[in-house]
């Protein structure tokens, strides 16, 4: 545009001018947004360095990295994100985003210690996400089933999603079971309930079907992820990616089978019908009506693992104690009738 050179450097002395007041909090701002601007278009990315170093806030440092991620400048980027990941001053997930970006940065560049950067990204800011490529980037069973032991000596005890997965890569069927058994009736849109993950690897393990996704839930296990698991599923494909290794990818890698002991096979199966009974009384105490269907496959998952007779009286106990919820009666005839 004409007079462009000229304007610029007037549009950055207002800005400053406008933002140099104490700063209340750390919410990115108008004019802190226009001032990358102005900077990046002025003195490019060492500007925006410049900048990212004397605020120590995440979204300067993002956007200083986000730069040269767009150029494609692995080395820098790299340099760039371990030292973000230095200085931010917010929250442990903003840490975590950086070591993530470092990581990627490592890969472009086909580095070998991406599988350590991996870890430190998992321990720093810990999420099923990382978990998952860390020890996806296993490159055999013993490797993957030593790193799931030494991350659940250290994972958070509230973590139930990651201390279940980590309890089935050991094979330890009946740790996982307690977990789910344990996990409340409600709350399994959120992104540590153990529900979403266990039940459907649980019913597979056993010899089941794999269970097709309930029009009362998005998907298996889609539904409480955490916030990085969502971005990462709306990343652009186009652009690179950290390696992510599915969940039955990884348990394949670690050579985990089903129960081979009969005392753990009645106990998952034990798990799955607790986790059944549960989600039925927390959806109608509080009338949960779209969720009846999700809860009605629930309890058909279980009676097509075992077709004996205690099953069977099984079912019939909950269809007597739901006997007055008619739209549950009926999401069961759907279900059970079809499992």
């Amino acid at each position: 545009l004409p007079g462009l050179d000229e304007f610029l450097p007037r549009w950055r002395a207002l800005i400053e001018e406008k933002a140099s007041p104490e700063r209340r909090s750390d919410w990115d701002t108008d004019e802190d947004r226009w001032l990358r601007e102005v900077v990046q278009r002025m003195e490019g990315s060492e500007g925006l360095a410049r900048i990212a170093r004397s605020t120590k806030r995440a979204d300067d440092l993002q956007a200083w990295c986000w730069t040269l991620f767009e150029s494609r400048d692995w080395k820098a980027a790299l340099s760039a994100y371990e030292e973000a990941a230095e200085l931010v001053a917010d929250e442990p997930y903003s840490r975590g985003d950086f070591l993530d970006g470092a990581a990627l940065a490592a890969q472009e560049l086909g580095r070998k210690d991406l599988p350590a950067r991996l870890e430190r990204a998992w321990r720093d800011a810990p999420s099923m996400l990382r978990l998952r490529r860390w020890l996806g980037s296993s490159n055999s069973k013993r490797s993957a089933r030593t790193r799931a032991a030494q991350a659940l000596e250290v994972c958070r005890k509230k973590a139930h999603r990651q201390r279940a997965f980590l309890h089935l890569l050991l094979g330890d069927h009946e740790s996982a079971a307690k977990l789910l058994a344990a996990a409340p009736g409600l709350g399994w849109s959120e992104s540590e309930h153990p529900g979403h993950l266990l039940f459907p690897l649980f019913h597979k393990l056993l010899g089941g079907d794999p269970l097709d996704p309930s029009p009362d839930t998005d998907r298996w296990p889609g539904r409480g992820m955490g916030l990085d698991e969502l971005e990462w599923l709306d990343a652009d494909r186009d652009e690179p990616l950290l390696a992510t290794p599915g969940v039955d990818e990884i348990l394949e890698l670690a050579g985990v089978d089903e129960p081979s002991i009969t005392g753990a096979r009645r106990a998952v199966l034990k798990a799955m019908r607790k986790a059944a009974e549960k989600r039925l009384a927390g959806v109608t105490e509080y009338k949960r009506r779209r969720h009846y269907g999700h809860a009605a496959q629930l309890v058909a998952a279980c009676a097509a693992l075992d077709s004996t007779s205690e099953t069977s009286s099984w079912v019939a106990g909950i269809r007597a104690e739901y006997r007055r919820f008619s739209a549950l009666q009926r999401a069961l005839d759907e279900h059970v009738g079809r499992a």
